[in-house]
């Protein structure tokens, strides 16, 4: 998935194959560049690639709303559900930060790729 300002339209992908499903989606949260999402099956989640905002969806992205802003963040790039404890990992592409986060955004355990 993948949605930005200039391309204002998320694609579904084929995770065996990673080719389009054909299935898109428009982008209904203004003003940033998502390119990565998850899932806990319910609702989906994307980090804003500049304002590091995380927002939650519907399955069919309808309904954004901004949880938190992602805490010492510079450059948000990625997310992760971790179903195990319930919590959205993200990292920061310029730091090389791992965050674990709880759903209201409050830092579980942080760690530095290098």
């Amino acid at each position: 998935m993948g949605f930005n300002t200039g391309n204002p339209v998320g694609h579904q992908y084929n995770l065996a194959t990673f080719n389009p499903t054909g299935i898109n989606y428009a982008n209904t949260i203004a003003g940033d560049t998502f390119l990565d999402a998850a899932t806990n099956g319910t609702y989906n989640y994307v980090v804003g690639h500049f304002n590091n905002g995380l927002y939650q969806a519907n399955r069919d992205w309808t309904n954004p709303t901004l949880l938190f802003t992602v805490p010492n963040a510079v450059f948000s790039y990625g997310i992760a559900y971790d179903a195990q404890n319930t919590s959205l990992w993200v990292v920061d592409y310029l730091t090389g930060v791992i965050q674990d986060l709880t759903m209201t955004g409050s830092v579980i355990s942080t760690f530095n790729t290098g």
